[in-house]
């Protein structure tokens, strides 16, 4: 948790230097689902925030290892990997470890629950790096459905999807549907700042 906020707060070498503590600590107490969950963090953290790409790739196998018998943490982990994948420039492993992670999750979740609209989001994002920006759009277009019915209107996480797909939307020439979903983004957080 401590390592957790300490990358949200832009404090990667502390986070790194917290998640190896847990790692260690789980190891030596044989605490698997920590070992699989604080390697999954370093991984992300070593390739996303830190550029170190090769250090994190080295934790890939420890992390599959530890979940690929569990379809629940199979899925998790997979999404992971698919971010790690598309930050290293690997796009169409990334499609696929996305795309993998999201048949399971919608097994096990059903087709509505906010952490399949993150990940149809992800997926979404991949996409337009693919430069396949009409699945990008379909995606997006899910993902904020999703959202917005499991979390309602207001939610960051809801306005980050509608700004995603009001992107796409202007990408295409669709500035009128933008615009649309902009001023939403503008209303909402308007209600969310203090009066």
């Amino acid at each position: 948790l401590e390592a957790g906020l300490m990358a949200v707060l832009a404090e990667p070498e502390n986070a790194r230097a917290l998640y190896e503590q847990a790692l260690r600590k789980a190891a030596r107490w044989r605490q698997w689902d920590y070992v699989r969950d604080s390697s999954t963090a370093l991984m992300e953290l070593l390739v996303i925030d830190l550029g170190r790409h090769d250090e994190g790739m080295r934790y890939w196998d420890l992390v599959w290892g530890l979940s690929e018998n569990n379809p629940r943490h199979a899925a998790v982990v997979q999404e992971a990997y698919g971010s790690v994948l598309r930050e290293l420039g690997r796009y169409d492993e990334s499609e696929q470890a996305l795309r993998e992670s999201l048949v399971e999750r919608e097994r096990k979740l059903g087709p509505s629950h906010p952490a399949v609209g993150e990940l149809r989001a992800s997926l979404s994002y991949t996409l337009i790096l693919l430069e396949r920006p009409v699945e990008a759009e379909a995606e997006a277009g899910r993902a904020l459905n999703i959202l917005e019915g499991a979390l309602g209107p207001d939610h960051p996480r809801v306005c980050a999807a509608r700004t995603m797909l009001a992107e796409l939307l202007q990408t295409r020439g669709a500035i009128g549907e933008a615009e649309s979903l902009l001023r939403a983004v503008v209303s909402s957080r308007r209600r969310l700042l203090p009066q």
